[in-house]
């Protein structure tokens, strides 16, 4: 009998946490002109943020759902109807977050949450040239971040990129000096997630401007072991149509020690499977793709030296890559 009370008891406890109560209160900031209030349940965005899933798979679902999202009005008031056992984030461009698990907000008589600013920061000139950095590297991690404030930015102003700050060890630098075997740099995407923090290895195309180093956007290049143990990348249809007729570069077979497998949403149309994925240079299977096709280093850098960069690149010794 007394196994038979906790049990009953677990089943009320969870059905009670599982309820849902609906909150009204009032975010507060600082400044007439913020349009960009968010109440979010669980923090669910800048979760699936740093899963690196392909953003349209589930970012359109989740950003529908009304069960995880306020509504905020134009004045800050705001209405919600979490689960008792939620934890609400209240967030604001330029502000700090602020979590309340909602079995505390419900004790309360007003909601009143009154988030702090953060300090803009001064955009900082640079005199020097720009440098490229091109590096063979090891992905350790990639990670989400608030975009910076700005003080000469209009309070309107919303930024279309996301932020990210990317870690890798570096195995070999393919162009430029670069003494370090570890290299952070800053990544930007529109409305997207940085495609190489999906993959291991990569070739990542950086800029470096006044010590801080940038990944000229979407410029990468997976790679993976071939079983002579050279490192190649799967033949890739938006690279070669980018990269300038002179040179004449074509996907070659490649034997990889693994198989290269990319895998798809079952939602994508056959015309964009293939137009992704052409055969022959990929082998089609039912919700995946093997890669047969592709280039080693020094064709790939090639293929950037004539799409990423006007300048010359002077491709250093890369022996048996």
């Amino acid at each position: 009998m007394k196994y038979t009370y906790i049990i009953l008891l677990s089943i009320f406890s969870s059905c009670i946490s599982n309820k849902k109560v609906l909150l009204s209160g009032t975010l507060i900031i600082h400044e007439d002109n913020c349009i960009n209030y968010e109440v979010v349940v669980n923090d669910t965005i800048a979760k699936f943020k740093n899963l690196f899933e392909p953003k349209g798979y589930w970012y359109s679902t989740i950003a529908s759902d009304e069960s995880l999202f306020g509504y905020v009005y134009s004045d800050g008031e705001f209405e919600i109807m979490p689960r008792i056992k939620d934890t609400l984030f209240f967030k604001a461009r330029g502000y700090f977050s602020q979590k309340y698990p909602v079995s505390e907000l419900i004790k309360r008589d007003t909601i009143i949450i009154n988030l702090k600013a953060r300090k803009c920061e001064k955009r900082t000139e640079c005199n020097e040239d720009s440098e490229t950095i091109i590096i063979l590297g090891k992905k350790q991690k990639v990670i989400f971040e608030e975009p910076n404030k700005y003080c000469d930015e209009d309070d309107l102003f919303i930024p279309f990129s996301d932020k990210y700050l990317a870690t890798f060890e570096v195995i070999k630098t393919l162009h430029g000096k670069l003494t370090s075997k570890q290299l952070s740099f800053i990544t930007y995407d529109h409305y997207s997630d940085p495609k190489f923090a999906y993959y291991e290895h990569s070739i990542i195309y950086l800029v470096r401007e006044c010590g801080k180093y940038y990944n000229s956007k979407h410029r990468y290049q997976d790679l993976y072991k071939t079983v002579d143990g050279r490192w190649a990348s799967p033949y890739n249809p938006n690279h070669h149509r980018s990269q300038n007729n002179e040179s004449n570069i074509i996907p070659i077979p490649i034997d990889f020690s693994k198989p290269v497998i990319y895998k798809y949403h079952k939602d994508l149309s056959k015309n964009i499977i293939n137009r992704r994925y052409p055969k022959p240079y990929y082998e089609h299977f039912k919700g995946y793709v093997k890669a047969v096709y592709g280039n080693y280093i020094p064709e790939l850098l090639k293929i950037n030296r004539t799409s990423f960069i006007n300048t010359k690149i002077e491709i250093v010794n890369l022996g048996s890559l």
